[in-house]
């Protein structure tokens, strides 16, 4: 079985191979929903192009869309929830005005692209699934697609499912050699020029989930399309987090942000009122003490902060026992560093949530200088943090050290606290 990610829950799904494939497959019910229909004149993609290519174009029909011109909009085949309103997400005022800025002037014909970035939990997926909700209601079409953690999957997975939910058979505009730069540079065209098409009814809003996931052809078409969209009715949001630097998306990055077109979205962790917010929706009147204890905790991170919550009211809140979901997130990203890393990671999780390299060098026995690059690999996997001094650093939330900590077997932790007391006697 592989393992997924859901859109909605963003909690792992269990699915075969067959399961994967068959969400290729055309959303008949949401094209005969929203009345949309994609002109095809001949089967192949040679056929296509040599009918309908104008001045070195491909020329795509979009005919009769009642459905992109009404509220409903088009919605996304991985069936993210999305809200019509402002109402119901905690904070994130300053976000969602800017959302609403490039909205509006992406309808006006000023495309953009624009790349909301956080770490696991911050609410990056939720953010998007507002905008979704903002857009269908002011009648903007809506398609979404999402990158996945999985072996095999097809190259330009998330484009393909924009493409269906558009009901664009992706067969047609995503075919050719992916080694032969000119074959991709056509797709690349037509698909670019296939949104715009769309985008001209009324506007288009595409959202790209876990482009950190996302393949090498898939990126360099994302940075194909944020080079071309500047005067298109097309908003297009990507999502992923910044602490996964050896993904391919780490090496793309660059040139995206050097397109006029692109923006930048950091998010943050909630304040203490925000926090308090979120407590109020699990907990009933929440002290100011139990929500700077929180913050404290989980540094803001709102899927932290709900599951810490949940855990308090249940009476199964536990330091050393931190809730499976959170324990799942740093489990995985201590599974994404090199082993010198994570052994590091491992040992500062028993010196405390704030600790010293020269401590923690002395509990491996190990150089100062030689862990050096080991500390940088963790603050780039978002593990650790620096603080004020020179050589001073700490866990960037007391709840990933404390799942750090609880990922050592009882025989594994016991060394390193003998470890730990050696070096401080030394």
């Amino acid at each position: 079985m592989l393992r997924i990610a859901s859109p909605s829950a963003r909690t792992p799904l269990s699915i075969s191979p067959g399961e994967l494939r068959r969400w290729q497959r055309p959303n008949d019910q949401l094209s005969q929903h929203h009345h949309i229909s994609w002109k095809r004149g001949c089967s192949t993609r040679k056929c296509r192009r040599s009918s309908g290519r104008q001045a070195g174009r491909t020329s795509w029909a979009f005919p009769g869309c009642s459905g992109c011109g009404d509220a409903s909009g088009v919605s996304s085949p991985t069936r993210s929830p999305v809200q019509s309103s402002g109402e119901g997400i905690i904070g994130r005022r300053r976000e969602l005005d800017a959302l609403q800025s490039w909205l509006s002037g992406a309808t006006d014909g000023g495309g953009r692209l624009v790349l909301c970035v956080g770490e696991p939990g911050i609410g990056k997926t939720r953010l998007a699934q507002e905008l979704a909700g903002l857009a269908l209601a002011g009648g903007t079409a809506v398609a979404w697609g999402r990158c996945v953690e999985v072996e095999g999957a097809p190259a330009y997975w998330a484009w393909r499912q924009v493409l269906r939910s558009l009901s664009i058979d992706p067969d047609i505009v995503l075919t050719g050699d992916l080694d032969s730069p000119g074959d991709r540079f056509r797709v690349f065209e037509d698909l670019t020029e296939a949104l715009r098409n769309v985008a001209d009814q009324n506007g288009l809003v595409v959202i790209l989930d876990d482009t950190h996931w996302g393949d090498e052809a898939s990126l360099l078409l994302l940075r194909h399309v944020a080079n071309q969209i500047g005067d298109a009715r097309l908003l297009l949001v990507a999502t992923f987090r910044d602490q996964e630097p050896s993904s391919i998306l780490a090496r793309v990055l660059p040139d995206l942000l050097r397109c006029p077109a692109v923006e930048r979205l950091d998010l943050r962790g909630f304040d203490l009122a925000e926090v308090s917010q979120q407590l109020a929706t699990t907990t009933e009147q929440p002290s100011d003490q139990d929500a700077r204890a929180v913050l404290d905790v989980t540094g803001g991170n709102p899927l932290f902060v709900r599951e810490v919550a949940r855990a308090m009211t249940d009476g199964t809140w536990r330091p050393s026992q931190p809730p499976r979901t959170v324990l799942d997130i740093v489990t995985a990203r201590l599974g994404r560093v090199s082993p010198d890393c994570r052994r590091l990671v491992q040992a500062a999780a028993i010196v405390g949530r704030d600790f010293s390299l020269t401590l923690v060098a002395a509990t491996l026995n190990e150089p100062v200088a030689q862990c050096l690059p080991l500390i940088d690999e963790a603050i780039g996997y978002g593990l650790l943090d620096r603080v004020g001094e020179a050589g001073e650093f700490r866990f960037v939330h007391a709840l990933t050290r404390d799942a750090v900590a609880a990922s050592l077997t009882s025989t594994d932790r016991a060394a390193l606290h003998r470890a730990v007391a050696e070096a401080i006697e030394a």
